[in-house]
């Protein structure tokens, strides 16, 4: 079986969404029949062990070349500078048998083990007004090394794959195009919708928008719509999970709170910060329907897990929500809270339990296919690649 390496994904860990990408992938892959390779985990010495265990089904890999501060780590940093390729770390890949990288970067000039490159988003292009001068030239480098280095280069939709064909027209064929879908808990149970409402004092039928509290997530325009709502007359409440600090923007998360405060939203927005993924998916399974009014997303996993929940959805009108087009999806103007109003309200009407547990059983049901497809489409994406490289 090819082995296949992944570095370090523990850095991703306050991305809440990247983890549950990678998480998803993996176990996708090594659930899938008859598969041909083998995803192994290579971290440091000192990984904390309450996110490795989410990763408990690969073999992992701990190696102090990956303990930053280290005096092997320190070399290996030193060796990078000097040659341009981290020759120590593809030592300890390849004394596991690992034959390529993924989602990893790449191991520089000369290396025996290719790279299967990973770009998650392009917000900075779309969004230059979160990103300093300096942070957005970091990622332009990184998508650049990307691109010339790896032998291929994963985006999660095809409208992010244009905006990289547009400006890198040279490396147009390295780039492919692998979707996300959310295996969920993969076969474990939820918990009931009483446990969930005695546990967060939930009163009611409620919307779920499980997003960070980033400022592109767009939580005003919905605390907006709900101002609107309470105005006509026609109340309804929506429960937030997701970290609750933007490190772009300190003050954002305070701003949304005074906004609540002063239209008296606090019975209607309620916060309630990161919650364990299995509650999740728990309050988005029991909600009317699930939100996510972004004005950016490289492939949305709040989306995509009620894609794969059977859920509604209330989501802004940008391109690639589109393209994930819900089958029961409602958009709206991220920029309009008139119309984000007008998408809830019509949400929250229409909701009838049958109907919404005929949808649950449909997506149960068709869930299993679209998780091998998607492990195949990886799979098929370490072939090629091995085989460009080789070839």
């Amino acid at each position: 079986m090819i082995r296949v390496g992944f570095v370090n994904l523990f850095a991703v860990r306050e991305w809440l969404g990247g983890l549950n990408y990678l998480r998803n992938l993996l176990q996708a892959v090594t659930g899938l029949e008859g598969r041909q390779i083998e995803p192994v985990l290579f971290t440091g010495t000192a990984t904390d062990a309450s996110i490795a265990s989410e990763f408990s089904f690969l073999p992992v890999v701990r190696t102090r070349a990956l303990d930053r501060g280290h005096p092997l780590w320190i070399l290996r940093k030193a060796t990078q500078r000097l040659l341009g390729a981290d020759r120590i770390l593809e030592r300890v890949l390849a004394s596991h048998g690992v034959a390529i990288l993924s989602h990893s970067g790449d191991l520089g000039h000369g290396a025996a083990i290719p790279g299967i490159g990973w770009v998650p988003d392009l917000q900075h292009r779309h969004l230059r007004e979160l990103f300093s001068a300096g942070q957005f030239a970091q990622r332009e480098a990184q998508i650049s090394q990307a691109l010339g280095a790896c032998v291929r280069l994963i985006v999660s939709s095809e409208t992010a794959a244009q905006d990289l064909r547009a400006g890198h027209p040279q490396h147009a064929g390295r780039i492919r195009v692998l979707r996300f879908v959310s295996g969920l808990l993969h076969g474990g149970v939820l918990p009931r919708a009483g446990e969930l409402r005695a546990r967060y004092a939930i009163d009611g039928p409620y919307f779920h928008l499980p997003n960070q509290f980033w400022t592109h997530k767009n939580h005003a325009v919905i605390i907006e719509a709900l101002t609107r709502l309470k105005a006509a007359g026609r109340p309804v409440t929506v429960i937030a999970t997701g970290l609750m600090e933007d490190p772009r923007r300190p003050q954002h998360v305070e701003q949304l709170r005074q906004k609540i405060a002063r239209d008296g939203l606090e019975g209607l927005f309620r916060p309630l910060g990161v919650v364990p993924y299995r509650d999740m998916l728990g309050l988005m399974r029991h909600a009317t329907a699930v939100i996510n009014p972004s004005f950016f997303e490289g492939w949305s996993t709040s989306v995509e897990e009620a894609k794969s929940m059977g859920k509604a959805v209330v989501l802004s009108g940008i391109a690639v929500h589109r393209e994930q087009a819900p089958e029961r999806g409602l958009y709206f103007d991220p920029h309009d809270p008139e119309d984000a109003a007008r998408a809830l309200w019509e949400a929250w009407s229409v909701f009838d339990p049958g109907t919404d547990e005929d949808a649950v059983a449909r997506a149960a049901a068709a869930l299993p296919a679209r998780l091998r497809q998607f492990a195949e489409g990886y799979q098929g994406i370490v072939l090629e690649a091995l085989g460009a490289a080789h070839g």
